[in-house]
């Protein structure tokens, strides 16, 4: 890939455009993938050596571009931030969630993540939210609600949901904050250089955690299959964060935002497809509303 278009020089829209698809594609597919890999490893031994695999072929990306600003000693406490927020509490804790959930709920709940964000944006950023968007973000609240109770939300009150829902939900605080900052990060750095050092700096932390919760034996045992989905995420999944900041950068983030509506058409048809999960009517329709309410609050 060109260093000095896919590192520097803001894309065209069109090229953003495709990239958008084919990113939230890919993390569309994350969920019902991963879910298959869990079922020999645990959460996050998978994220830690996501990361750590991710590192290297970042910088060897990274390196073909010296030209690229890079950080002194003293200015890493951003991309330790980024790291924290959007790594190990926005993608570790997605990885436990869909541990103790199902792959076609992940999917559904993450795809309300543009309204956190927007909620976020007006909180920190002073960025108006319209009534149309605030009717968005009551929308995605009531889609989330039936999602997770499956269509019946007087569940709710007795207790009986997925408790991997609500880590989803604690989880969105945390990309949330992460894409947000990204915006600061992105003006004196590019996006390869923002998601180099997040991700080395993720690794270093996450590696550490993954082996207090568990020991190494079974990822060493793990099948072909897990392991191509590990490296599936590693590589192509670091070259999505660098392709997704590039296109930020090109279009800004409200516009971004809306192609992340795709991810959880592909997360649920390939849960249904590779994992048998069935397909409710509580699922269609919360999905439904989430879609409409995230689309009313990113509508400007």
């Amino acid at each position: 890939m060109d260093g000095e278009t896919s590192l520097g020089r803001v894309l065209p829209d069109r090229a953003a455009y495709l990239l958008l698809i084919l990113v939230t594609a890919m993390w569309g597919s994350y969920f019902p993938l991963t879910k298959l890999a869990l079922r020999e490893i645990s959460p996050l031994t998978f994220v830690a050596f996501r990361f750590a695999l991710a590192a290297p072929f970042l910088w060897m990306v990274l390196l073909r571009d010296p030209r690229a600003a890079r950080p002194g000693r003293g200015d890493l406490l951003p991309f330790l931030f980024l790291a924290l927020s959007g790594y190990v509490l926005g993608t570790a804790l997605t990885y436990v969630g869909l541990h103790l959930t199902t792959a076609i709920n992940a999917s559904l709940i993450q795809a309300s993540a543009p309204v956190m964000v927007a909620l976020a944006s007006a909180a920190f950023l002073k960025e108006s939210l319209r009534p149309t968007n605030w009717a968005g973000v009551s929308l995605s609240v009531l889609g989330v609600l039936l999602i997770v109770s499956g269509g019946v939300p007087g569940r709710l009150l007795q207790g009986s949901f997925h408790t991997g829902d609500l880590v989803l939900i604690v989880s969105q605080v945390g990309w949330s904050a992460y894409t947000i900052y990204g915006r600061t990060v992105l003006r004196r750095y590019s996006p390869a250089v923002a998601t180099t050092y997040a991700y080395t700096v993720a690794a270093l932390l996450l590696v550490p955690i993954s082996l207090v919760e568990a020991p190494l034996a079974p990822i060493l045992d793990a099948s072909a299959l897990t392991w191509a989905i590990i490296l599936f995420q590693a590589l192509l999944g670091g070259l999505a964060h660098v392709w997704y900041y590039a296109a930020i950068r090109a279009v800004g983030a409200s516009r971004s935002v809306i192609f992340m509506n795709l991810s959880p058409l592909v997360g649920v048809l390939l849960a249904t497809l590779l994992l048998g999960e069935a397909l409710g009517a509580g699922h269609l329709a919360g999905g439904a509303v989430v879609l409409l309410g995230v689309f009313l609050t990113t509508r400007r």
